[in-house]
């Protein structure tokens, strides 16, 4: 018999047999979702350390961009703490999710601009800014 170590339930006698088994309380996570949780907290720790080679492996692992650490923070509100453009470059790239807010309830763009990153606070406003005229089309002057 297997025993599925991750399951979380309660421990019963099997009726059928003299062995005990878990019944779960809820159903283990499928494989491609813990790849997908161990990609995200990857990227999340390759943003934290400054390492870029694992920045763009969780990223090809399809690490979710919009994941937040325990403190709230999203991967790209840490890169902007970190000053790193091109860590902020790829997570735009790969959606990272612009008006995502902190735990203090600032931004990406909010962070780079009370840190004084000015270089960041253009590139983010961009980034918006071509994000907004996918979604609303191009602006109409009116008279």
């Amino acid at each position: 018999m297997v025993i599925d170590e991750s399951a979380v339930g309660m421990i019963v006698d099997c009726p059928q047999c003299p062995a005990q088994v878990i019944v779960p309380s809820r159903p283990a996570p499928p494989a491609e979702a813990k790849q997908r949780e161990k990609a995200s907290t990857s990227l999340l720790l390759a943003v934290q350390q400054g390492d870029a080679g694992s920045l763009n492996e969780a990223l090809a692992q399809g690490g979710d961009v919009n994941a937040a650490a325990s403190d709230g923070m999203t991967a790209l509100m840490l890169a902007v703490q970190h000053g790193r453009e091109d860590f902020v470059k790829a997570l735009i790239g790969h959606g990272a999710n612009l008006k995502a807010k902190g735990p203090d309830g600032q931004t990406a763009l909010m962070l780079a601009e009370h840190a004084g990153q000015f270089h960041l606070v253009r590139l983010l406003w961009k980034a918006d800014t071509k994000s907004s005229r996918r979604f609303f089309g191009r602006r109409r002057h009116h008279p």
